[in-house]
């Protein structure tokens, strides 16, 4: 598995992960060392979007982002075919399975 952030002028770059993603995974391996600096680098106040997953309403990453004053964008459940991040995200799965950088289990 791994994560990644995207916007429209440019990415993060991939985090791979090798064990479960949990609260403190998530917050620690990827939110305070790759997200947050990458956000803060930028000009104006941005806007977080990510899924609802378990990991990403994690107490510890709610607390994260609030500390960091990263204003988080509230997204329903059950709406994932609307999250542009998706749609990316099987491209990119896509991608990476003609290429033979990793074998679908």
């Amino acid at each position: 598995m791994f994560w990644g952030g995207i916007r429209l002028e440019g990415r993060t770059d991939l985090v791979f992960i090798q064990n479960n993603l949990t609260g403190n995974s998530y917050a620690n391996e990827i939110v305070l060392p790759v997200m947050v600096p990458y956000l803060q680098s930028m000009s104006q106040n941005p806007l977080f979007q990510q899924d609802n997953a378990p990991p990403h309403r994690a107490r510890i990453v709610l607390n994260v982002l609030e500390e960091n004053d990263i204003d988080l964008l509230t997204w329903p459940s059950c709406f994932s075919d609307l999250n542009p991040v998706e749609h990316v995200w099987d491209t990119v799965k896509r991608n990476l399975l003609r290429q033979n950088v990793f074998h679908h289990e």
